[in-house]
């Protein structure tokens, strides 16, 4: 115990002391007044109420100090020295004032019985105040001493055996109280010592989590920057490298493109193993469960590698156990990125004339889980690896040897993404190895089967077949020229129209200007990004407030334009963080690409977001338009103008332009009320389009808008507004 209690704990042992205090001060305050009753005949009289007079002024400046402990908010080490003397004079205070009862009151009466009675409520006090007093040895050392001290003089004062066997045993009494005092004192501070250590530990513990992670959060965002930095030339150099191979070249330059190319592949498969890598270790990477078929997936490894095996002279073999299921749910990107890259280390350090062979198993099901261990070996006759080194081989910038990256290349990350993917789909990855005879990986992933059924479904919902590409008119929204360029020639090629716009303000201000099916948002760009015009985009298709950050002519331009409709936003970035897309999905865009992205990733984007025959918006409240394709309204119309009326084309083409007018000034103005709150302005509007749908035949459109009216005529104008949106959105065809 160091000699010098810290400040902190000595502050601790008086918080202590002054907490027991008000319990102390009440019990001596009742065994008072118990005192002053059963001394009731004490002869005398006057001594005893003046010892007890005495023993309430103690006991109130205990209290008051207690009282002003409590109140007081300083913690200086000052303040802490001032009560500490303060509770040592108090607690002394009232020790030699039970001390009276020995030194004083005790002489008094020559009664056995009240001799008995004051001994005992002094050996009492004496021994209590260990249990109130012993955080810190001099208060309690001060307490017994001055009750028992005067007691003992007493005894030893009085002749008789009996008081000097009496005196012996409080002089024995007082020593066991100290000792056991100063041992509580020791062991006490003891563990006050062990808790500031720990609680010091703890303060570390967290700086250093905190540290950690803001180093991490610093790591991300250096990754999302990075990505975005990288990847926005890369987007280009890959794009435009695979469209000049398009066109005209002789051997030479397609073989340098080809090298171009590659090289950039070999770059961004390295940027997508440090992501990998990064998306794991913070939790981000999240597994799909889609159904798939085994031997297509294996398939396409075989195709995707084989090429590269025949460089080499390498012989490619995979070996499926016909006891293995058909068809799994899981996430086969994920399964494939293991094989593949597995396969590709097996063909990096096989020689010439080598050979791979893949194995596929399975292990026994689970029945409680219903899943079944697949197993996967792949064995080359490569190089092998040194026992000492297989250690190494899972862990993140590894490799076996250092010259290994300068002759083979590689960053040591591919098999520690192995194993962390292979983790997450609930199996484990040796390798058993020879130095000189080749390598062998193992590895299991637990996945449910699934029937053919199920896949053949997934995969025709998805088929190019079923997705019909429609021409879109689509906005483009971004500020690198170079990409935007090619995002251009890629649309177009596919017989899409493109607007480009070159920031969020920019793409605002087209979409005031004419209406647009799709908008390709880039996410960072100078003056407004695209989260921001997003935000705004959403604000304004719903009719909700915004700040006043765009001019009110262009906002009454898009209100015109957008009140009502939701207009597919695909963000299309160079960020590539799982919180990237979250950011992007949370400010109210339909999807995510990265760059660099393939063509084909682009339409199919597009196609996921287009009806077959349709190129208009969807209506934001998620209903469906009973007959959305615009063939379909129309030739319901021309229809029933021709029966009803029998008007011939040329008079049904003529009445359709005049009322697709009329019906868009007819809802601009009922917007335009709406916004104004004036009731008879947007009963008027949605008279008049009653009355012009039930000319066309539309009837269930005319009854929507005479609900419109008859909502509007009773005030009741909020209630119109979902379906005023409702009924703008089912007139879209009709209007474009």
């Amino acid at each position: 115990m160091p000699n010098r209690i810290s400040d902190r704990i000595r502050a601790r042992q008086l918080e202590l002391l002054y907490s027991h205090q008000p319990f102390a001060v009440l019990t001596s305050a009742v065994i008072t007044l118990a005192l002053l009753y059963f001394l009731r005949d004490f002869p005398e009289q006057q001594a005893l109420l003046g010892w007890a007079f005495l023993i309430m002024i103690t006991l109130l400046f205990r209290a008051v100090t207690t009282f002003f402990y409590s109140r007081s908010s300083n913690t200086s080490l000052r303040r802490q020295r001032r009560f500490e003397i303060l509770f040592l004079v108090g607690i002394s205070l009232s020790g030699l004032a039970w001390g009276l009862l020995g030194l004083w009151l005790y002489p008094l009466t020559t009664n056995v019985d009240t001799h008995l009675l004051l001994l005992i409520i002094m050996v009492g006090l004496a021994g209590g105040s260990s249990a109130t007093l012993s955080f810190h040895l001099l208060p309690v050392t001060l307490f017994v001493l001055l009750i028992l001290l005067p007691a003992l003089y007493s005894l030893y004062s009085t002749e008789g055996s009996q008081n000097a066997a009496i005196g012996f045993a409080i002089i024995f009494y007082i020593v066991f109280l100290l000792k056991n005092a100063h041992l509580f004192q020791k062991n006490y501070e003891q563990l006050l010592i062990l808790k500031e250590a720990s609680l010091q530990k703890e303060r570390k513990l967290r700086r250093s989590q905190r540290a950690a992670e803001e180093a991490s959060r610093a790591k991300t965002n250096f990754l999302a920057n990075m990505s975005h930095e990288i990847r926005t030339p890369m987007n280009v150099i890959i794009g435009m490298s695979r469209l000049i191979k398009e066109t005209r070249l002789d051997e030479q330059q397609r073989k340098y493109f080809g090298r171009i190319e590659s090289s950039a592949t070999i770059l961004m498969g390295l940027l997508n193993g440090i992501l990998d890598f990064s998306k794991i270790e913070a939790g981000q990477l999240i597994l799909e469960k889609q159904p798939f078929f085994l031997a297509t997936l294996l398939d396409g490894i075989h195709s995707t590698m084989i090429g590269l095996a025949r460089e080499k002279g390498i012989s490619l073999l995979i070996h499926k156990d016909p006891q293995v299921p058909e068809a799994f749910v899981g996430d086969s990107i994920r399964l494939s990125q293991i094989l593949i890259n597995l396969i590709g280390n097996a063909i990096k350090f096989t020689n010439e004339g080598g050979e791979i062979r893949i194995k596929v198993t399975t292990l026994e099901t689970d029945p409680d889980t219903s899943l079944c261990p697949l197993q996967f070996t792949v064995r080359d006759t490569g190089i092998g690896i040194p026992e000492n080194k297989q250690k190494l081989l899972f862990e993140s910038f590894q490799q076996a040897d250092t010259s290994i990256s300068r002759k083979y290349g590689g960053t040591g990350l591919g098999l520690a993404i192995c194993r962390q993917l292979v983790q997450l789909m609930g199996g484990t990855i040796s390798v058993r190895s020879e130095e000189g005879h080749g390598a062998s990986f193992t590895f299991t992933v637990l996945l449910k089967p699934c029937s053919r059924e199920l896949v053949k479904q997934v995969h025709t919902a998805d088929s190019p077949v079923n997705q019909g590409r429609a021409r879109l008119n689509i906005l483009l929204v971004e500020d690198n020229e170079a990409n935007r360029e090619l995002a251009t020639i890629v649309l177009e090629s596919a017989g899409q129209a493109v607007t480009p716009a070159v920031d969020g303000l920019d793409a605002l201000t087209k979409l005031g200007e004419q209406s647009f099916d799709l908008i390709l948002m880039d996410v960072q760009m100078p003056r407004m990004n695209g989260i921001t015009a997003t935000r705004m985009i959403r604000a304004i298709e719903q009719q909700e407030p915004i700040p006043p950050t765009i001019d009110q002519d262009l906002l009454a331009r898009l209100s015109d334009k957008l009140a009502g409709r939701h207009i597919t936003i695909i963000a299309m970035t160079a960020h590539a963080m799982d919180s990237d897309r979250q950011r992007c999905l949370d400010a109210g865009m339909d999807d995510y690409l990265t760059k660099p992205f393939q063509p084909e990733q682009v339409l199919d984007a597009l196609a996921s977001f287009t009806p077959a025959t349709s190129t208009q918006a969807k209506d934001i409240s998620g209903k469906e338009e009973p007959d959305p394709s615009e063939q379909a309204i129309l030739a319901t119309v021309r229809e029933h103008l021709h029966a009803t009326y029998g008007l011939g084309p040329e008079q049904i083409d003529q009445l359709l332009a005049t009322s697709r007018k009329s019906l868009d000034e007819q809802m601009q103005k009922a917007r335009q009320s709406l916004r104004e709150e004036d009731g008879e302005g947007l009963r008027e509007a949605a008279h008049a389009a009653k009355g012009n749908l039930l000319n066309l035949g539309l009837n269930e459109l005319s009854e929507l808008a005479a609900r419109i009216e008859k909502q509007a005529e009773a005030g009741e104008i909020e209630q119109c507004r979902d379906a005023l949106h409702d009924l703008q959105a089912r007139l879209a065809d009709l209007l474009a």
